[in-house]
Order: C-alpha cells, then sequence, then structure tokens
C-alpha cells in the first residue's frame, strides 16, 4: 500500500513537467506542418520564426492553466 502511495505521488509531483516536454515533443515531431500551416509569421520567412511563436503560445497556455489550478486548490 506504502509503495502505490509513493508512485502516485512521484506522478502527480512530475506530471506538470511531463506535459511541457509533451508539448515539446510535439512541436519537434510535427514541426514542418507547424512552420507551414500553424505559424503567425508564414507569410514572413525572414524572420525564421518555424513554427517558434505556436510552441511559445502553447507553452504559455500551459503554464497558466497550471497556475490557475494551484491557485484555485489554495
Amino acid at each position: 500500500m506504502r509503495t502505490l502511495l509513493v508512485y502516485i505521488l512521484l506522478v502527480a509531483t512530475l506530471l506538470p513537467t511531463v506535459s511541457q516536454w509533451g508539448t515539446i515533443a510535439y512541436y519537434h515531431a510535427n514541426k514542418d506542418y507547424i512552420a507551414r500551416v500553424l505559424c503567425e509569421n508564414r507569410d514572413r520567412p525572414e524572420l525564421h520564426c518555424d513554427g517558434h511563436c505556436f510552441l511559445a503560445k502553447r507553452l504559455k497556455a500551459q503554464q497558466e492553466k497550471q497556475d490557475q489550478e494551484t491557485t484555485e486548490r489554495v
């Protein structure tokens, strides 16, 4: 029973970090599609954004959601 509790607490502690890594992995796996279709700066190739704007927005949204959930718990 104790080991189960330890594993549950470990997963709960690492989950926010894993979700950010998941977003970064998704970005790298679909970088061409994101740069071609979802990037805000796709019409301005001289900026060399390559979808970084999309990644930054997704990470910021995740961080805000996590912060909101943290403040609701308190």
